[in-house]
């Protein structure tokens, strides 16, 4: 019984098959460690842009907070002013071009009375008020 033959071309088919397969994982390890360092360099991107984007946030917050809006106010002061000189030489303009708030915002002004030498006292309203509020 001591003698036992194997047969030796099964084993070496096996043995094939099997080194065949230790390449295939061989590959498909250094892909899985290629993905995962671009992976990696794509979450640090990511990290580093959510980074630069609180700090444009808290940079936008401050500008807003100041001289920007100063600015604004300013701006829209002027505005109202040039609003107010355009309906002075022009009252049968249709203001409405200017967008919906305009005509309600030119319905309020009033002309000053020549008589009055500081801008105070009684006003008189524009005789094409009523016409400016139906454009």
């Amino acid at each position: 019984m001591w003698p036992i033959k194997i047969a030796r071309d099964h084993y070496e088919a096996k043995l094939d098959n099997v080194i065949v397969q230790l390449k295939e994982l061989d590959r498909a390890k250094k892909r899985a460690k290629d993905k995962t360092k671009k992976a990696e360099g794509s979450e640090n991107k990511f990290k580093a842009t959510a980074e630069v984007n609180k700090n444009f946030e808290k940079k936008l917050e401050q500008f807003e907070t100041g001289e920007h809006k100063a600015f604004k106010k300013k701006c829209k002061e002027d505005g109202q002013r040039l609003l107010y000189t355009l309906w002075c030489f022009n009252p049968t303009l249709n203001f409405s071009i200017f967008g919906d708030k305009v005509p309600q915002l030119v319905a309020t002004f009033k002309l000053p009375r020549e008589d009055d030498k500081e801008g105070e006292g009684r006003v008189d309203e524009h005789e094409t008020d009523k016409q400016v509020i139906e454009a």
